[in-house]
């Protein structure tokens, strides 16, 4: 299957389960693929053919910069979800939403939730 994919969109949110996460917020990284076919724009040269990025981009700016939640699965959920919805051309998400820096006292680079969703026939 053809793909787009977005790579390491950084957005800050307020996402998490302590106040300090919830107060000041943090970075978040996405990374969204989009599954479906490109043919079509690869040969006619045409945006209307594919999706429009800067619109996919757009919309995981404002989930993962929007409404605070628990956790990044919930995030990363919501945001799966409504691409499904406003680009009917896709036929499958994958996202992987990165916490670079949660509030744990140990040396690592962050904790990563990934998961797949595919349109309901």
């Amino acid at each position: 299957m053809d793909s787009l994919r977005i790579h390491d969109l950084d957005v800050h949110g307020y996402h998490g389960v302590y106040p300090e996460e919830r107060e000041g917020g943090q970075l978040f990284r996405g990374n969204i693929e989009l599954c479906l076919p490109l043919r079509a724009a690869g040969v006619s040269d045409d945006l209307e053919a594919t999706v429009n990025y800067v619109q996919v981009i757009e919309l995981a700016q404002a989930i993962i910069g929007g409404e605070p939640r628990q956790t990044i699965e919930a995030v990363a959920e919501e945001l799966a979800a409504q691409l499904l919805v406003r680009f009917p051309r896709v036929d499958a998400v994958e996202i992987s939403l990165t916490k670079l820096k949660p509030p744990v006292d140990a040396v690592f680079k962050g904790v990563t939730a990934t998961l797949r969703r595919e349109r309901q026939p």
